[in-house]
């Protein structure tokens, strides 16, 4: 059987699902939307295939082919299809990939399912924007309906502001909630992978040590961690959702009561995979298995401390940020520090000895994208 992975331009995620399918002699092709993809320059990429966002390439895929989950969009349009196609897809029916994707939904369906969350108010049209009583106080965080690393995502300090940019969002982009800013000791991404009855049989918990942007970003470097409140708390919400296949859960460490706070839910292959990967929960090749096999064994134990960045580039663009801005000079010198501490790094999201194309590849496309930014240079003449 061939795993088909939909992966564009710097998605690391890609990556290191192609390298860890590659290390285990398991055939795949990388589609990209776009060219270059850095998953198609790994040494283990043996078919590369540019195609558009359309359904053409995939229903020419045999019912021996595995599409893996990796772009929300085209998940969900070949879910929404899936009776016109041959091939296996990797991931959970339309209607639940609708409730994930969508943060009010997801929100919604987790309140109702006794998962911790940020106090929330949803806010469907402008008639909810008029009655603000029992916000119990700010800042607060309004997020839209849909959007990652941060995007989507404003502060606000009073009613005023509230009302200001919720309007705006109402008009641009529909629906969206207002919750509570939490005051977190730290962030955590989890890692499962859930067979057809949605048990868990494989977890890992990646405490997120730095973003990029700060404190709204994504992940830049992340260490392994143990909680079983945590793993309990997936638990619960993967059986209410009734969820197939892999997911990262985000959650908040309150500082207020040390307890988590769950953010929101993707259903595809996440960021900081490689560390989970390293720590010795290899989601990708467990999750092929788990198609080809029918289900696999329960094994929640892995590696803890194993530590894993994005050190170039979100990593670097973080610490400039830093040393550019207007933070204290002893701030500054711990962040360079903490940076240069490579002793502690057991891996990075992209760069390895062994597989090194798709780090260059990567240099490739954020200069070509730097040139197209700044109008030294449209990117389709580099493409050829």
């Amino acid at each position: 059987m061939k795993a088909i992975l939909h992966s564009n331009g710097d998605h690391h995620y890609g990556l290191a699902v192609a390298r860890s399918l590659g290390k285990k002699n398991v055939d795949f092709a990388v589609i990209s939307s776009d060219h270059p993809s850095i998953a198609a320059y790994s040494k283990y990429c043996r078919e590369r295939i540019i195609s558009g966002p359309d359904l053409r390439i995939y229903s020419r895929l045999s019912e021996e082919d595995i599409v893996f989950p990796l772009d929300e969009e085209i998940m969900l349009n070949l879910a929404k299809n899936a009776s016109r196609l041959k091939c296996t897809l990797g991931f959970s029916g339309y209607s639940l990939l609708e409730t994930i994707i969508h943060k009010n939904r997801m929100v919604r369906h987790a309140i109702d399912a006794g998962i911790p969350c940020p106090e929330t108010r949803f806010v469907d049209n402008k008639s909810d924007l008029g009655n603000l009583n029992g916000i119990s106080g700010y800042p607060v965080v309004l997020k839209k309906d849909r959007g990652a690393g941060g995007i989507g995502t404003f502060t606000v300090d009073n009613p005023d502001e509230i009302r200001q940019t919720g309007a705006d969002i109402l008009r641009k982009s529909g629906p969206f909630m207002i919750q509570e800013k939490i005051p977190y000791d730290y962030k955590c991404t989890v890692g499962v992978l859930c067979n057809r009855e949605s048990k868990i049989r494989r977890i890992c918990i990646l405490k997120e040590v730095r973003n990029f942007p700060m404190d709204t970003g994504q992940s830049c470097c992340v260490e392994t961690i143990y909680r079983k409140d945590l793993v309990d708390i997936c638990e619960n919400l993967v059986k209410s959702l009734g969820l197939f296949g892999v997911a990262d859960i985000d959650f908040l460490i309150d500082k207020r009561d040390g307890k988590p706070r769950f953010m929101e839910i993707n259903p595809r292959f996440w960021g900081s995979c490689q560390g989970a990967i390293i720590a010795g929960v290899d989601f990708p090749f467990l999750f092929y298995r788990m198609l080809t096999e029918g289900d696999i064994d329960t094994d929640l134990t892995y590696r803890k401390g194993v530590r894993c960045r994005y050190a170039v580039f979100n990593d670097l663009a973080r610490l400039a940020s830093i040393v550019g801005g207007k933070y204290p000079f002893r701030f500054k010198m711990r962040s360079f520090l903490d940076f240069m501490e490579f002793y502690h790094d057991d891996g990075y999201y992209v760069f390895s000895w062994n597989d090194l194309k798709p780090f260059l590849g990567l240099v490739s496309i954020k200069f070509m994208r730097y040139l197209s930014r700044n109008n030294i240079m449209k990117i389709s003449d580099f493409s050829g």
